[in-house]
C-alpha cells in the first residue's frame, strides 16, 4: 500500500480497506480496496474517491464510505463526504446525504447508519453538528442529534440502548461531556454514563455489557492512569 490506511470492515469473507492510497501492489485503488479474508488475495472491487477515506461500515449489500472526498466512481458521481456503494461490484448507490464537511466515523445497522465528523449541516442546509443518522434506505436525516460541540472521530453502537461517541468535545447537547458520550439510539439524547477523560478519543468498539476506547488520554478525571 502506498499511503496510509485508516479504515476496515469485514463482511461475509471480504475486508474492505480505507485510506489515503492510490496503489495497492502497483495496481491502481483510489483510497478503498478490499481483499479475500482467507488467501489475502487483492479484489477487483474498486469505487473509487477523489480524497481520503476515514470510515468504513458495511450492512447488508452496502458498504459506507466517509471521509473528505467529494466524488466516487470511474463516473465521478457526486458525493460529499459520505456515499454508499455495492459490496459486490462498488457502484455507487442513489443514497445521498450530502455532508457539509468530513466524516471521521460510521457504524451502521440494517436501518440506520449513524456518522460523526467535522460538520455543521447534512442534506445541504439541515443543521446537524459532528454528528448525524440516516435511514439505510433514504438519505434524508433522521431526528437522531446529539449536537456535539467538536470533532466526533469515533462511534460505536451498544445493543439497542446506545450509541457511544468519542472525539474532541467537551460538551454534548449543551451538557459537559469531555471526550466520549453515550446517547440515545433513537433521539440523541444524552444518557448518564461513564466519566469524563483529560484528552481526545480516536477509537470505539461496544458489546451490550463493555465499551472500548483508545486514543490520547491517560486517566479519566480524578481517577488512575489508563493510556
Amino acid at each position: 500500500v502506498d499511503e496510509s490506511v485508516y479504515a476496515l470492515a469485514q463482511s461475509s469473507g471480504t475486508l474492505y480497506v480505507g485510506g489515503a492510497f492510490t496503489q495497492i501492489d502497483l495496481l491502481p485503488r483510489g483510497r478503498t480496496a478490499a481483499f479475500d479474508v482467507a488467501t489475502g488475495s487483492l479484489l477487483p472491487w474498486n469505487p473509487r474517491a477523489n480524497n481520503t477515506v476515514y470510515a468504513l461500515a458495511v450492512a447488508g449489500s452496502a458498504v459506507y464510505l466517509g471521509g473528505a472526498f467529494t466524488w466516487v466512481n470511474a463516473s465521478q458521481t457526486l458525493r460529499n463526504g459520505l456515499a454508499a456503494v455495492d459490496a459486490t461490484d462498488g457502484t455507487a448507490i442513489s443514497w445521498d446525504p450530502d455532508i457539509g464537511g468530513v466524516v471521521f466515523a460510521i457504524a451502521a445497522t440494517s436501518s440506520t447508519v449513524y456518522v460523526g465528523g467535522d460538520f455543521s449541516t447534512v442534506n445541504g442546509t439541515t443543521p446537524r453538528n459532528n454528528a448525524a443518522a440516516f435511514g439505510t434506505t433514504t438519505s434524508q436525516a433522521t431526528s437522531w442529534n446529539p449536537n456535539v460541540d467538536n470533532v466526533v472521530r469515533a462511534i460505536a453502537i451498544g445493543g439497542t440502548t446506545r450509541v457511544y461517541l468519542g472525539g474532541d468535545f467537551a460538551n454534548v447537547g449543551m451538557s459537559p461531556r469531555a471526550y466520549v458520550a453515550a446517547v440515545h439510539p433513537a433521539t440523541g439524547a444524552l444518557i448518564s454514563w461513564g466519566q469524563p477523560l483529560n484528552a481526545i478519543v480516536r477509537s470505539l468498539a461496544a458489546t451490550t455489557s463493555a465499551v472500548y476506547l483508545g486514543g490520547d488520554f491517560s486517566s479519566a478525571v480524578g481517577t488512575g492512569g489508563r493510556n
